[in-house]
């Protein structure tokens, strides 16, 4: 290491600065950090006059530090460099130089939040070469030694961007920190040509006919202005939007052209001559008359576009119908439209056509009549209160507001709601055919359905021109659905029988044929002793009296709907005679009352039985018997059995039952319900047999009466005589008949039943 041992330092603040710094002291960083105040090193005092410098003694090992001065004047920073043996140390003072890169996106001359460019490498070049890089926000800083007269020239290094395009020169200030902001330029190439034949590339000698150009920005900033050596330009520009005007001795005008410039660009300027032009504006009436559209009747902007350039827009201003303008040469499409009132209907005239400009001249421009198929439609009824189930007829006029002779208009329904029916004089459809401002009333039938919900509601209706479907017109009808409350209650089974000691359920449901949803109160009385009830709703929640005033519950039955309702009833051991229920429901929304009753009778199973037999040839019997179920209750199991002369036969046997194999055992029987057994036996004894059938409750095994049990005589081999002769035998097969229509009436109320559930 080299060592300090009262070396002499010597302070150099600039020129024409007194030097003296009052009392001072010498404070040594570590060079790598020496913009941001690192660490210290070591602390000397110097100790001399301080008129010429100042004695001091340090040891440093070699290498770069930093050195501050703090005195009673002020801190000031130097570079220290420590040479290779004692000696004085020469300390240069540094400045802060700090501001910010940015790049004028927008190109409006203003400095913008956004526009801070980050990494961009400046480079200071005077008493020193520093290299800075822009940080977050374009920001950059460092620090410069004043050397000898403080002279910096400032480049930009980063390929892509240059600065100013004049040399930017900077002078170290004594005393203060520069803030140097620091725009981009950036690098503008291309090619200019001077397109006269308006093809749009550039052609032998179009190249060179241009003498220079001229950049004026569209916002503040500094024109450029660039003189061509044939067919390529270059340049420096801030970002922006500029207007180009190109100059040629010797030939006509030329069109200014609008450019962009962004970063790093390759721009080909296309200029062309500059047209002219003017006109009038007019139309052929429907007669045939030229007429001139008055500027009060112009409906959008009379616009040129250059083909080929959808951004080449270039809006015209019309003077009581003529134009005047000057546009770059070349083709555009001419739109313009009209609204003009003709035998008291509004028509529309129109251009959308290519016209050649090639130079001055007068161009008249001759609007066309748009065909226009536009209809008109309104109802001639106000909306109306309407009942469900009922058909209301509307009366609809179409008129032909259009400027065609003849326009045939098809009417249909647009929407409306489910299940309502829209028709034309009984047709889906209907079309029209109108004449010019014609009209015509045209019957429109709308069905509500029975289910049709109260409330307010609407069915639309669309017309649609022949041939022009977006020329279509709808119109929307207002219904109010009048509010209908209906309950109704439907018992299938109104009387049922019950054995004692047993429970039978009454179903019922309570109906809302009504078009709104509606609340209803179940009132039932209490039970007679001997009987208990629950009642359950469509959950098989128990429904309860909680006021002991025999209102049962409440329940919501919505429009055009069912809520079953179950009665479960239970009679004791005691329990006698009949019991007749009397229902109340009560609707809410409406007050109305509905009554209904039901009864339940203690009763026994009442069975009777029928007995046929029949002999073939061969000596085989068939015996049909037949089970009826005449009482009120249904009888869960029949034992049956079939005997000949008192003893037991068909155990062997397969019994039939409506055609299907059963076997011994028991059957079901509802109210009123038969059932039919058919039993095949071979006899092998010739001879008078008795043959017997016999059924009784299952559950009431001492239940016996003379219906339970029939008897047959057969003569094998001979006609079949019974204990009941053939008039008896023909009044027992129209009971059967009687019965069996019975139960298909029964069947057939119950089907009807839950279709309605």
């Amino acid at each position: 290491a080299v060592w300090y041992e009262g070396g002499l330092m010597t302070v150099d603040r600039g020129a024409a600065v007194d030097k003296d710094i009052g009392e001072a002291r010498l404070v040594i960083l570590a060079d790598e950090e020496r913009y941001e105040g690192g660490p210290q090193i070591t602390e000397v005092l110097p100790h001399g006059s301080g008129s010429t410098g100042y004695n001091f003694t340090v040891l440093l090992p070699p290498g770069r530090f930093t050195a501050v001065v703090n005195h009673t004047k002020g801190t000031d920073l130097y570079l220290l460099e420590t040479p290779l043996e004692n000696g004085t140390l020469e300390m240069l003072r540094h400045f802060h130089v700090s501001g910010r890169v940015y790049f004028d996106r927008d190109g409006d001359g203003r400095r913008d939040s956004n526009e801070g460019m980050e990494g961009v490498t400046l480079r200071f070049t005077g008493d020193v070469v520093e290299n800075v890089t822009s940080g977050p926000k374009g920001r950059y800083e460092t620090f410069l030694p004043y050397g000898d007269d403080g002279r910096y020239n400032i480049t930009v290094v980063t390929p892509g961007y240059e600065g100013t395009p004049d040399p930017r020169n900077i002078r170290l200030p004594v005393g203060d920190e520069h803030i140097e902001i620091f725009p981009l330029y950036t690098h503008v190439t291309g090619m200019a040509f001077f397109d006269e034949d308006l093809d749009g590339v550039p052609d032998a000698g179009e190249e060179i006919a241009l003498e220079h150009l001229e950049f004026i920005p569209k916002v503040e900033g500094r024109n450029a202005s660039v003189r061509l050596d044939g067919p390529s330009y270059e340049t420096s520009l801030l970002p922006g939007s500029y207007v180009v005007h190109a100059y040629s001795t010797g030939h006509a005008a030329l069109f200014p052209v609008d450019v962009d410039v962004a970063s790093g660009q390759t721009i080909d300027i296309n200029m062309t001559p500059s047209a002219h032009v003017e006109g009038t504006i007019y139309y052929q009436n429907l007669t045939g008359e030229i007429r001139i559209p008055s500027p009060g009747e112009q409906t959008t902007d009379l616009t040129f576009t250059r083909v080929g350039e959808s951004d080449a827009r270039i809006v015209v201003p019309l003077t009581i119908s003529s134009y005047e303008v000057t546009v770059p040469a070349g083709e555009y499409r001419v739109n313009v439209a009209f609204e003009v009132e003709e035998y008291r209907t509004v028509r529309k005239y129109t251009v959308n056509r290519k016209i050649q400009f090639k130079g001055d001249g007068v161009h008249d421009i001759e609007l066309e009549r748009k065909e226009d198929r536009s209809i008109a439609l309104k109802w001639l009824d106000e909306p109306a209160r309407v009942y469900p189930n009922t058909t209301v007829t509307y009366h609809l006029k179409v008129t032909n507001r259009g400027n065609v002779l003849s326009n045939r208009v098809t009417l249909s329904k647009s929407s409306g709601p489910k299940g309502w029916k829209v028709t034309f004089d009984g047709n889906s459809t209907r079309t029209v055919e109108l004449g010019m401002n014609e009209s015509v009333v045209v019957d429109v039938q709308i069905a509500l359905p029975e289910d049709a919900k109260a409330g307010e509601d609407r069915v639309r209706i669309k017309a649609v021109p022949e041939g022009d479907e977006d020329a279509r017109e709808t119109e929307s009808m207002v219904i109010n659905v009048t509010a209908v409350y209906g309950l109704r209650i439907d018992i299938i089974f109104p009387d049922r029988g019950i054995v004692a000691g047993n429970m039978t359920a009454i179903d019922f449901v309570v109906l809302n044929e009504g078009n709104v949803d509606d609340t209803f109160e179940l009132e039932i009385p209490a039970m007679p002793d001997g009987f208990t009830m629950r009642v359950e709703n469509s959950t098989f929640q128990p429904m309860t009296d909680t006021t002991g005033d025999g209102r049962i519950d409440t329940g919501v039955v919505k429009a055009h709907d069912v809520h079953p309702i179950f009665l479960n009833i239970t009679a004791n051991e005691s329990a006698t005679g009949l019991v007749s229920i009397p229902i109340k429901v009560t609707s809410v929304g409406s007050g109305i009352v509905q009554r209904a009753r039901v009864s339940v009778q203690v009763t026994l199973p009442d069975l009777r039985v029928e007995l046929e037999a029949e002999e073939d040839e061969e000596g085989v019997v068939y015996l049909n018997a037949t089970i009826v179920n005449e009482g009120i209750i249904p009888v869960e199991g029949v034992e049956f059995h079939f005997y000949m002369d008192g003893l037991p036969i068909g155990e062997n046997e397969t019994i039939m039952a409506g055609g299907n194999p059963l076997g011994n055992g028991t059957i079901v029987l509802p109210v009123l319900g038969n059932e039919t057994l058919s039993l095949k036996y071979n006899v092998t004894d010739p001879g008078s047999h008795t043959f017997s059938f016999s059924a009784r409750p299952a559950a009431f095994p001492d239940l016996t009466t003379e219906d339970n049990f029939e008897t047959v005589s057969l003569e094998i081999g001979a006609p079949a005589e019974g204990g009941k002769g053939g008039e008896e035998m023909l009044t027992y097969q129209m009971a059967a008949v009687a019965v069996a229509g019975a139960v298909l009436l029964v069947a057939y109320l119950v089907y009807r039943h839950r279709r309605r559930w």
